[in-house]
C-alpha cells in the first residue's frame, strides 16, 4: 500500500517534467545551447558528442558560480571526464529560483588552454537582462586565471544526489549503450553567436533543445524514486533499532555491574561466571 501510494505521488509530480538536452563538445567544443530554461523536476541531460576528429575531446560538466566561472562551486555537481562518444550526464532541477552556472573542467583542448577559459561554459536559467547574464558569464570565464582550480575535481565525478539547485540523477558512458534521445541542431538557429576581442565565440541566450519527458522516462523516475524512499525508510528504521538495542544493553550492563558489586562476597567462582556473562553482553553491544 505504501509503495503504491508513493508511486502515485511521484508519478503525479513528474508528469509535467521536461527533458532538456545540451550537447557537450562537438565540432565547436562548446555547450549547445549555452543557456536553457528549466523548472523544478525537469531533467537537463548533457550529451557528449564527437568533434571533427571523431572523439569526444575529453569534456566534463562542473558546477561553478557567476563570480568565479572557472572555479568549482563548493557542494556542486561534477560529471566524470567523458572519453566515449554519446556518454550522457543527467541533472534533475531541485530549485529554479537562482541560475545554475557550469563549465568544462578539462584542460586538454587543441590550443593547449583550459576549456573553461576558452569559453566552454553554460547555464540553466541564466537571466537575459541585468547582471550577470550568459554573455557576461562567458566574458568572465575567458578572463579567469589559469590557476588549476579544477585539479581537485574527482575524475569520476560527484555522486548521485550531489549539486546545488540541481542534483546528479544519472550517468552512463557505456559505448555499447548509445544515446537515443533528442539532439539539438545548432544549425537550425539554436545558438546564434558572435565573437569578442579574445577570438572566442560568445553565444547569445538560447532555450532550444527542450523536449517533453517520455512516458518511459517518467516510469523510470517514479520507480527509482519509490525505491529510494523505501531504502531511506529502511535505513531510518535500522538506525532506530540499533539505538534502542544499544540503550537497552547499556541499562543491562549497569544492572549487572550492580549485582556483581553486591555479590563480591559470594566467592570467586560465582563472580567469575558473572564476569563472563558481562563480557559476552558487552561484545554483543559492540556488534
Amino acid at each position: 500500500m505504501f509503495a503504491r501510494l508513493a508511486l502515485a505521488v511521484v508519478a503525479a509530480s513528474v508528469v509535467q517534467a521536461e527533458y532538456i538536452t545540451v550537447t557537450v563538445g562537438g565540432k565547436d567544443g562548446m555547450f549547445v545551447p549555452r543557456n536553457v530554461q528549466a523548472k523544478v523536476g525537469d531533467i537537463v541531460s548533457f550529451l557528449f558528442t564527437p568533434n571533427a576528429l571523431g572523439n569526444t575531446g575529453n569534456h566534463s560538466v562542473v558546477q561553478t558560480s557567476a563570480e568565479k566561472p572557472c572555479t568549482p562551486l563548493k557542494g556542486g555537481f561534477a560529471s566524470p571526464i567523458a572519453y566515449w562518444n554519446y556518454a550522457n550526464f543527467d541533472l534533475v532541477i531541485t530549485d529554479a529560483t537562482y541560475p545554475i552556472w557550469y563549465a568544462c573542467g578539462s584542460t586538454d583542448n587543441l590550443n593547449g588552454d583550459d576549456h573553461c577559459q576558452a569559453g566552454e561554459v553554460g547555464a540553466i536559467n541564466a537571466p537575459t537582462e541585468g547582471f550577470p547574464t550568459m554573455t557576461s558569464f562567458v566574458t568572465a570565464a575567458i578572463a579567469a586565471p589559469h590557476d588549476g582550480a579544477f585539479d581537485g575535481v574527482p575524475r569520476n565525478g560527484t555522486g548521485i544526489g550531489s549539486g546545488v539547485s540541481a542534483e546528479v540523477f544519472y550517468w552512463s558512458d557505456h559505448p555499447l549503450d548509445p544515446y537515443t534521445g533528442p539532439v539539438p541542431d545548432s544549425s537550425d538557429g539554436a545558438e546564434p553567436s558572435d565573437s569578442n576581442d579574445s577570438g572566442a565565440t560568445v553565444a547569445t541566450e538560447s532555450t532550444s533543445g527542450k523536449k517533453m519527458l517520455s512516458a518511459g522516462a517518467i516510469a523510470g523516475i517514479a520507480v527509482g524514486s519509490v525505491v529510494a524512499l523505501l531504502v531511506a525508510a529502511f535505513g531510518v528504521w535500522r538506525l532506530m533499532v540499533r539505538k534502542t538495542r544499544k540503550d537497552e544493553t547499556g541499562k543491562w550492563a549497569k544492572s549487572i555491574d550492580a549485582v556483581l558489586a553486591r555479590n563480591d562476597v559470594k566467592g570467586a567462582q560465582t563472580v567469575d561466571v558473572e564476569k563472563v556473562q558481562v563480557q559476552e553482553m558487552r561484545q554483543k553491544e559492540s556488534v
